[in-house]
């Protein structure tokens, strides 16, 4: 008998189609261009995390997490409401997206 452990790793970064499959967009790039233009003109608000990465290539990295706050809270963010933070928002975005879950099966 042998005794297997798996373990589930969550994805933190997504690619844009990545991006329209979690959240139902079938062209999100308008979108995303926004958040960028978002996380360019305030490079602290999700600090520590790093909301992009834009590689060697065309290819753009979004970290799941700080798009999630955008998308939810876009209204109010364009708005340029100071109320919200990122920070206080997180453990809300981590369950809702089930993405700290790492889970540890014995078969």
């Amino acid at each position: 008998m042998n005794i297997i452990k798996t373990t589930f790793t969550p994805q933190y970064w997504a690619y844009p189609k990545d991006i329209a499959l979690i959240f139902g967009y079938k062209n999100p790039s308008g979108l995303l261009k926004k958040f960028r233009l978002f996380c360019d003109e305030r490079p602290n608000y999700f600090n520590p995390a790093t909301p992009y990465i834009k590689d060697n290539s065309s290819d753009t990295k979004y970290n799941i997490f700080c798009f999630a706050h955008y998308f939810e809270n876009r209204g109010l963010i364009d708005a340029g409401t100071r109320s919200l933070k990122f920070e206080n928002d997180l453990p809300r975005l981590i369950e809702a997206y089930s993405l700290h879950l790492l889970k540890e099966e014995i078969l």
